[in-house]
């Protein structure tokens, strides 16, 4: 369903796969395949040397309207991103951003009037 609705809006290659890459690890997070303690940025665990957590939680999301309002936002910025850095550029993007998020995080906190304890999609990445 996804697919048809990026193809009739017509969104071009690396965004179209970006979009469907996060809805696909949505669905599984959703259906208890994808456990989002093991791939979230948790503080306490990134402390413990899982780095990698500041990438993974980049492909993450809390609930379908945090993947909505992103998807929306990769969707407009993608292609133009992509028009102007290249494919390769593009996915480096969305990745050095998805780990700035995290530093960005774990510098000024995630408090936004309630504490998070883990933080999933921590950047819009684009």
């Amino acid at each position: 369903l996804l697919f048809e609705l990026a193809s009739a809006v017509r969104v071009p290659g690396l965004s179209r796969v970006l979009l469907v890459s996060l809805a696909a690890v949505f669905t599984l997070q959703v259906c208890g395949i994808v456990d989002t303690d093991r791939w979230a940025h948790i503080d306490e665990r990134v402390d413990a040397g899982e780095f990698y957590r500041m990438s993974t939680s980049t492909f993450l999301h809390a609930d379908l309207r945090h993947l909505a309002c992103n998807s929306l936002s990769l969707a407009a910025m993608t292609p133009r991103v992509e028009a102007t850095f290249g494919t390769l550029g593009a996915i480096c993007i969305f990745l050095l951003t998805g780990i700035c998020g995290s530093c960005g995080g774990r510098v000024f906190g995630y408090d936004l009037g309630l504490r998070l304890e883990m933080a999933v999609c921590t950047a819009a990445s684009l």
